[in-house]
């Protein structure tokens, strides 16, 4: 199957489109075809510019099946934003032995939070309250400051 992308690309422009289109290839030959995001990142890294290119590559159906799958959970991630304001769980501190489900190491003082009581690392809780609100255990809201 044939699929066609655009990218911009610079001068010099014959050569850089080479570059990309040897990127494709190289890919596929490997069993892997890019996603966009994987390509665009690529691009400009290396050749970015304002040229409009586009890019014809001949790709077997099941790396495209694979493709369309991590394009989705790459535009799915992309639209999740964490917040931007600084958020701090409300606990207890302690020195359990109970892993951290957050980072899997059972290392270090941990806090106890309100209200589920759940063990995690201060460091780990924090940048997961970041993102969703709740406890990754239980799933009830965290209590925050």
């Amino acid at each position: 199957m044939w699929i066609t992308r655009s990218h911009r690309i610079s001068n010099p422009f014959f050569k850089n489109h080479r570059l990309v289109r040897q990127r494709y290839e190289h890919m596929v030959k490997q069993g892997v075809f890019p996603t966009m995001q994987e390509m665009n990142n690529w691009v400009e890294s290396n050749c970015a510019g304002d040229k409009p290119a586009n890019f014809s590559i001949h790709v077997p159906v099941v790396l495209i099946e694979q493709s369309q799958v991590q394009d989705s959970m790459d535009s799915y991630y992309d639209e999740m934003k964490p917040d931007e304001k600084e958020v701090h769980a409300i606990g207890t501190r302690t020195h359990s032995l109970n892993k951290c489900v957050i980072c899997l190491a059972r290392r270090r003082t941990k806090i106890k939070i309100v209200p589920c009581g759940c063990t995690f690392h201060r460091r780990c809780i924090d940048q997961w309250l970041k993102w969703k609100l709740n406890c990754p255990i239980c799933d009830i809201p965290v209590t925050t400051v």
